[in-house]
């Protein structure tokens, strides 16, 4: 069913996803839907060329890592203890798959250092554009 217009296509199910989670840090952030004005030939791209796509800041750091080290503390990391964070473990999970299985060549970007912009994008097989999740993360 991947990219069937008639279920509302990858930003549908990204956004259904996506739905009341939260990127959990030193605050609670929303994961939002992104489309960037790039095609295919222009991904994937170095943490400079990104951080030009996104507008960053000059002398912002931009690394990228791996979408399981991004979702961990939702996944792997949760604290035992913590019920309500334990009951949404299979979201998080759901939404890691969603991600993984909806876009071709799927990176995440992280830009900044205090208030760090975080992105999973890839491109959509349907569009050929970059599409994707974006969020906040707070680290003091």
């Amino acid at each position: 069913m991947k990219n069937d217009p008639e279920t509302g296509g990858v930003r549908r199910r990204l956004e259904a996803a996506a739905e009341s989670l939260v990127y959990s840090s030193e605050g609670d952030h929303p994961f939002h839907y992104l489309e960037l004005a790039v095609g295919a030939d222009r991904w994937p791209p170095s943490p400079a060329a990104f951080a030009e796509m996104v507008a960053a800041g000059r002398g912002e750091q931009v690394e990228e890592i791996e979408l399981h080290e991004f979702l961990a503390r939702h996944v792997e990391r949760v604290d035992p203890l913590d019920s309500a964070a334990q009951a949404l473990r299979p979201r998080y999970d759901a939404l890691r798959h969603t991600l993984r299985t909806e876009l071709d060549d799927l990176r995440v970007f992280r830009v900044g250092q205090v208030r760090v912009r975080c992105y999973a994008l890839g491109i959509d097989p349907a569009t050929g554009r970059v599409v994707g999740l974006e969020t906040l993360a707070i680290e003091t």
